[in-house]
């Protein structure tokens, strides 16, 4: 969805704008500028790239940050390209940085309890713009990057082609980009 208001400029016409409502009270989705998500995060000094913890201003204050939260239909937290498991973006509370998942507090609480990391934006500034990848850590460590996707109004993080041939509605890949306003 894109911002179609006339009293907006041009820029938020080509944009899609992350939530400050979970859909369901779950997982994050997608909405006009009026509901745009405010979040805050932080490099190091001088730093033009890093993995960062993003913290939600405007949204359900028991979930204080913006992770990845593992899916429902998922049989462990385990990702891996050609696999449809996936994961949410919600709200979670902190976990370390290159933690494994954990079992944290988290806005998609609906059937059994799911593991979730919160410092999965690798967050890179070229020419003043501020653009982000996801990492999810697996429970043995390792890193697997993730392609970011949306169905319906959901955002999801996984492999799109597996998880969209599981899951048969459309998909579309997304990039986040932090856009001051």
């Amino acid at each position: 969805m894109t911002e179609q208001s006339p009293a907006c400029d041009d820029m938020w016409k080509s944009r899609t704008l992350l939530t400050n409502l979970v859909n369901g009270g779950a997982q994050y989705g997608f909405d006009v500028i009026s509901n745009a998500l405010s979040v805050t995060f932080q490099l190091p000094s001088c730093a033009t790239s890093g993995r960062v913890e993003m913290n939600a201003l405007n949204s359900n204050p028991s979930w204080e940050f913006i992770g990845l939260v593992q899916g429902r239909a998922n049989t462990d937290s385990t990702l891996s390209s050609c696999s449809y498991e996936y994961v949410y973006a919600a709200g979670t509370k902190s976990t370390a940085a290159d933690a494994t998942p954990q079992n944290v507090a988290s806005s998609y609480f609906i059937g059994a309890p799911r593991t979730a990391e919160s410092v999965i934006w690798n967050a890179a500034i070229n020419a003043g713009v501020i653009t982000f990848t996801q990492t999810w850590i697996q429970p043995d460590g390792t890193e697997f990057a993730l392609q970011m996707f949306t169905q319906s109004n959901a955002l999801y993080g996984g492999d799109m082609a597996a998880f969209g041939a599981r899951f048969p509605a459309p998909v579309a890949p997304i990039t986040y980009e932090f856009v001051p306003i």
